[in-house]
């Protein structure tokens, strides 16, 4: 996964993350992943970024159990993930990271 780069990453909040300004977290929609890949996920991000992640249990309209990516509220999680992404980010997306 040495391809997984910060643009990388940035452009997969564009693309399927929201703000959760309930608990002030980032989550990444993953709705079709395992939970599995969902673990594996939070671990590459972790080792390549120093984030912190964990799966978020959601129970679906239809009752399907499915799993997003939400990001750590620890002390400066969250700031580490915006001075990653940001650079990458068009403005108009910023608002997904709670700015």
């Amino acid at each position: 996964m040495e391809n997984f780069t910060a643009v990388s990453l940035a452009h997969w909040i564009m693309g399927d993350g929201f703000w959760n300004s309930q608990d002030g977290t980032l989550i990444l929609c993953t709705d079709s992943f395992s939970l599995d890949e969902i673990k594996f996920l939070c671990n590459l991000l972790y080792t390549k970024f120093g984030l912190i992640c964990s799966p978020n249990r959601r129970v679906k309209d239809n009752g399907e159990i499915c799993y997003r990516i939400r990001f750590s509220t620890k002390q400066g999680n969250i700031n580490r993930l915006r001075e990653l992404v940001l650079p990458h980010m068009y403005q108009s997306f910023h608002y997904r990271l709670g700015i």
